[in-house]
């Protein structure tokens, strides 16, 4: 894969007697800031080969999922996030759409929060990775463009 572009996996409890839920979906990072005035993410389900999963993810129920993920750089330096999902109803029962939506999505959010305040601190490992790492001249370009749009 690209360096804007990445396959992650992930499962989800839930509640005996069903099985865990896993997700692996495609990602990709796509600079919209000069068209649309943001990042856009994009993700969707993948048909993952044997090699691509991990043991402890094999034998789960798979959640089909498309998803959008706009952000937009503001002047103060923060940015907005924008997300719409797509779990295609007539083949996701209606508890996993609420543990979703009212579990998963805000475990997301606080994760991806914590991520974001790691990132910030030089002495954190993922910190010092960005800054540091194979992918840093990536990772610093995308905060300059994010930066000088903002200023923009």
């Amino acid at each position: 894969f690209a360096p804007t572009r990445v396959r992650a996996a992930g499962r989800l409890w839930a509640p005996p007697p069903f099985s865990h839920i896993r997700s692996i979906v495609d990602a990709a990072l796509d600079d919209l800031l000069d068209t649309h005035g943001c990042m856009l993410i994009s993700s969707a389900t993948c048909d993952p080969t044997p090699a691509d999963l991990p043991p402890e993810l094999e034998g789960l129920y798979e959640v089909p999922m498309h998803c959008l993920m706009a952000y937009t750089p503001r002047v103060d330096g923060g940015a907005t996030m924008e997300c719409v999902t797509h779990l295609p109803h007539a083949l996701v029962p209606q508890w996993i759409l609420n543990l979703v939506m009212y579990v998963a999505t805000p475990w997301v959010y606080r994760a991806a929060m914590s991520m974001y305040a790691d990132v910030i601190k030089e002495s954190h490992p993922l910190g010092q990775r960005v800054r540091h790492g194979p992918n840093s001249e990536l990772y610093a370009s995308i905060r300059r463009r994010c930066s000088e749009h903002a200023a923009s």
